[in-house]
């Protein structure tokens, strides 16, 4: 992945339903080493928080803080996953058109399928084969990774009509993600990138290029089914 320097540390976080989890993983000579762990009897307050923004807000660094502290983390850049309830994603088919228009044709369409307000909305978005990560125009580059870039001979999966493309999309709440962003702001930790939690359990648990399969999720409160075809996300119930 190329998320991992050979010099660096990473930490991932994980806010879930009841606990709260957080890894710090290193890379060395492209072996992903574990380096340490916590957990910790927190719920997400950051999607809908019972009592204020900032307590929140707060509250969530607190913890944060403290996983970190026990656990000995030392990384100072982070990759979150928002958890797949309060996040709208599906799969859209859409003409070959040049990557200069691609942008404004996926908000175009977005608008007749997203049940929500667009404009209220984080905006994410990856033609299917490429690596797909939040984004937005109010969200300084330094908080959010962009998409990346094809690999050089990374092959687009197209629909069996000829001439279309096959269009990942994502959309969440911008309120929840500027409460995520400002968890980390005020740890001073650079939030590199925010993603799906089903993107991460697919490249977790399936190999690339995997035929059709529906992975189960059993959490605490919820169970919640992800069918993957190719490595990608179809539908999240």
């Amino acid at each position: 992945m190329a998320l991992f320097s050979s010099s660096e540390t990473y930490m991932g976080v994980d806010f879930g339903t009841s606990t709260s989890k957080i890894v710090e993983l290193r890379d060395r000579k492209k072996l992903i080493d574990l380096v340490t762990y916590a957990e910790a009897n927190v719920q997400n307050l950051l999607v809908n928080p019972p009592s204020g923004n900032q307590d929140a807000i707060d509250k969530t660094a607190d913890a944060l803080k403290q996983m970190m502290e026990r656990a000995g983390v030392e990384s100072k850049g982070a990759v979150a996953a928002l958890p797949g309830g309060a996040v709208f994603s599906t799969v859209l088919m859409l003409p070959k058109i040049p990557e200069s228009e691609m942008e404004n044709a996926v908000r175009f369409a977005a608008r007749d399928i997203i049940p929500a307000d667009i404009d209220e909305m984080v905006l994410g978005w990856s033609t299917v084969g490429t690596e797909a990560h939040m984004t937005t125009d109010i969200i300084p580059d330094k908080c959010l990774e962009k998409p990346a870039e094809p690999k050089t001979g990374e092959l687009e999966i197209e629909s069996k009509k000829e001439g279309t493309v096959a269009v990942f999309i994502t959309a969440a709440p911008k309120e929840i993600v500027s409460r995520y962003i400002a968890v980390f702001e005020k740890l001073q930790i650079t939030l590199l990138s925010l993603e799906v939690e089903t993107f991460s359990l697919a490249r977790s648990l399936l190999a690339s290029g995997a035929e059709a399969t529906i992975l189960v999720d059993f959490g605490s409160r919820a169970t919640t089914y992800h069918i993957i075809d190719e490595g990608v996300p179809r539908v999240s119930h």
